[in-house]
């Protein structure tokens, strides 16, 4: 079945209108143009600061009781 032509207007323009009501009428008085650089400034690069971290040994390992395991039959 053919839906009629006023339909997909009527869709179009409530479509533009919730575009309108979310986002505001767009105008380009306000913004600046955009500008794109496309030279690069030579930049410098600082070493990194040292850092000298210590590490102490773990600790001997503990004895654990040894227990025995049973079966159930």
């Amino acid at each position: 079945m053919r839906k009629p032509r006023w339909a997909y207007v009527l869709m179009l323009l409530v479509g533009v209108g919730l575009g309108v009501a979310i986002a505001g009428v767009p105008s380009t008085a306000k913004d600046p143009p955009l500008r794109v650089q496309t030279e690069t400034e030579p930049t410098t690069i600082a070493p990194a600061p040292t850092t000298t971290t210590t590490t102490t040994p773990p600790p001997p390992p503990t004895t654990a009781r040894t227990t025995s395991t049973t079966r159930r039959r």
